[in-house]
């Protein structure tokens, strides 16, 4: 599925419960958001990416420690701890 249809929305980020005392209620993460391909020139190694092109469906991306890019899809599963 597209993130979109799972319900995801990368602008409003990622809740996170981290374990760590300086957020004990847990932090929102905002991804890198954007209309424009990724430059080459950042360093995206080991990040999520919102990308919405113009007139596109938005694409979340993840980039490999060695910057390659993979698209996440959404799978619906029925029972994810069995």
């Amino acid at each position: 599925m597209k993130p979109t249809e799972a319900g995801f929305d990368g602008k409003k980020g990622i809740f996170l419960i981290p374990p760590c005392e300086e957020f004990p209620d847990g932090t929102l993460y905002q991804l890198l958001r954007g209309k424009n391909k990724p430059s080459k020139s950042y360093n995206f190694c080991n990040q999520l990416v919102w990308y919405t092109p113009e007139g596109k469906d938005a694409t979340l991306l993840y980039a490999n420690r060695e910057g390659k890019f993979f698209r996440l899809d959404f799978i619906p599963v029925d029972k994810p701890f069995d």
